[in-house]
């Protein structure tokens, strides 16, 4: 039971003067607000003293610059997050009194804990930008030796998400910090303390791999995935089993985790720490690839 503002792009245009040539300065950023923002590359452009003709060129240059930063806004339409307020009307009820979540979790109702603390502590949404951060990390569908592509893209073409965010617990379950369900939705619920950026993250990209797991795998590849793991003992691993980090989904999820996430998201060691590192599995990294090829 554990469970994207998405990466933007800001532009900033300055127009000089110079030996009667107008001068387009044009500085491209990327990132997801001014503490994560990144340069990406600074563009001159020379053209007369027409000023039309400079604005022609200028926004020739925005197109084909949008063009190629298009998967971010594709990513964008795929995958949606939901602050407080939007995810309380879209996703809890009021049902005589209690608020209950919507959906099901495998046949199950969830309350939601109407004090906004969790004992003493007063309860906030887990960061969402560093949230996003997280995902926009994410390097999976790119072969090693392919052209450099968006890697944010290749996932979530694939794989698309409703991620909400509560300032709220279950009434039963205070311990758990987000749900992941089959109708393509993400829960994460308040915490009563801060995250750090690693916990955040990891957060972020194992709820991600339970919808890698719900959206591009079916039974046989579930068998397929617990052999090379090496995890087909079912007396042990049973996603029914009692411990948590023997379940089968919850392994696919970290391994995903650990094999795909970014470098802050794999700070954190395998919840099964009985486990070798799927690194050492060659033929995992191949399998996770695999369901994404398989799907275009």
């Amino acid at each position: 039971m554990r469970k994207p503002e998405t990466q933007s792009h800001e532009s900033k245009a300055i127009l000089l003067r110079w030996s009667g040539c107008q001068i387009s300065h044009l500085t491209i950023y990327r990132g997801a607000g001014i503490g994560t923002r990144e340069k990406i590359c600074q563009v001159f452009v020379f053209g007369g003293v027409n000023m039309k003709r400079t604005l022609s060129t200028l926004t020739l240059m925005l197109i084909l610059i949008s063009a190629v930063f298009s998967p971010v806004s594709f990513a964008e339409n795929k995958v949606k997050l939901y602050k407080t307020q939007e995810s309380m009307d879209s996703i809890v009820q009021n049902n005589g009194g209690a608020l209950m979540l919507k959906q099901d979790w495998y046949g199950m109702k969830f309350e939601i804990n109407k004090s906004k603390k969790n004992g003493l502590r007063k309860l906030s949404t887990v960061d969402m930008k560093e949230y996003a951060i997280a995902l926009n990390e994410i390097n999976y569908g790119i072969k090693e030796n392919s052209v450099q592509k968006n890697v944010y893209s290749e996932v979530y073409s694939t794989v698309t998400a409703n991620v909400y965010f509560l300032d709220y617990r279950l009434k039963d379950y205070s311990n758990a910090m987000a749900l992941s369900f089959r109708d393509k939705s993400i829960v994460v619920f308040g915490t009563s303390i801060n995250l750090s950026k690693e916990e955040v993250h990891r957060l972020a990209v194992h709820e991600l791999g339970h919808q890698v797991d719900f959206q591009l795998m079916d039974e046989s590849k579930r068998q397929e995935y617990k052999k090379i793991r090496g995890i087909e003992d079912t007396t042990v691993y049973d996603d029914s089993s009692s411990i948590y980090t023997n379940r089968p989904q919850e392994i696919f999820a970290e391994d995903f985790r650990l094999l795909f996430g970014g470098e802050a998201s794999r700070e954190i060691s395998h919840l099964n720490n009985s486990l070798e590192h799927p690194a050492k599995f060659p033929k995992l990294k191949e399998f996770f690839l695999s369901l994404v090829t398989q799907t275009k």
